[in-house]
Formats: structure tokens, sequence, C-alpha cells
């Protein structure tokens, strides 16, 4: 079945079952050449490789939308667990993308200070936030 003709949940998980299977095998390498040792970096380059291949229909926006709305807004599961999920801020930055690439550069100002306030948020509150977030939220600075 071809990339256009699946859906985006099962083209995602295609690439994501294939980027880390390639992590467990150790064939997973950077651009630099260097082999990918830890398994959030992994993970982040298979949403990222796989967000770049898959294509996304107006349902799976909403969708994925709304699950970082939860996230941004009401999840507080996610903080309790003492960590931000790095998934959740780079589909946020996808997001933001979409409203730029949309022109709706009010939506992206919003979820992007949303994301900020959760970020800082979980800092202030003793949580240990990684580097890798914090360079996706500098990234989604730099969008806009």
């Amino acid at each position: 079945m071809s990339k256009a003709n699946m859906s985006y949940d099962d083209c995602m998980k295609e690439n994501m079952d294939k980027v880390l299977h390639e992590f467990k095998t150790g064939k997973l390498k950077l651009r630099n050449g260097k082999i990918v040792n830890d398994r959030k970096q992994a993970i982040a380059i298979a949403i990222s490789m796989s967000m770049k291949k898959c294509i996304m229909t107006k349902k799976d926006i909403m969708k994925i939308e709304k699950k970082i709305m939860m996230f941004l807004l009401a999840d507080i599961r996610k903080i309790s667990e003492k960590r931000i999920p790095l998934t959740d801020v780079i589909e946020t930055r996808m997001l933001i993308k979409n409203y730029i690439k949309m022109k709706d550069l009010k939506r992206a100002h919003k979820l992007e200070r949303l994301l900020f306030n959760r970020i800082t948020q979980a800092a202030l509150g003793g949580i240990k936030v990684e580097r890798n977030i914090w360079e996706e939220l500098h990234n989604i600075h730099n969008m806009l």
C-alpha cells in the first residue's frame, strides 16, 4: 500500500516500527554518521521522519489538536509522571507549522504560549525538563 492510500496513523506506525527496528539492531545513525544509542532520541527521529513522509487529512489534524489541547490545558497525569512527553511537544510543533502554512498565526502563537507555559510550570514545579524539549521550544519560537 502506498503512503498516499494509507491512513495517517497506519503510515506513522509503519515508519515508527521501521526506525525503531533500525535502532534496536544498531543501524540507526545520525546525519554525522554516529549510531543512535538513546531510545528517546530514536523515537524523536522516528516521529520527525514520519511527519515528513505521512500525509495528514483535516480529520487527522483535528484529532491531534484535541490530544495536544488536553496535554496543554487539562492533562495533570503527564506532569505527575515527572516528565514532559517529547512526542506531545513535537506534535505541538507540527500543529504550529500547519497553522503557519494556513496563515493562521493567531492560533500558532496561542499554541506556542500554551506550550511555553506548560513547560515552564513543570520546570518551576521541580520537574526536570530535558534539553531536547527546550530545543523544540526554541525551534518553535524561531518558526514564528
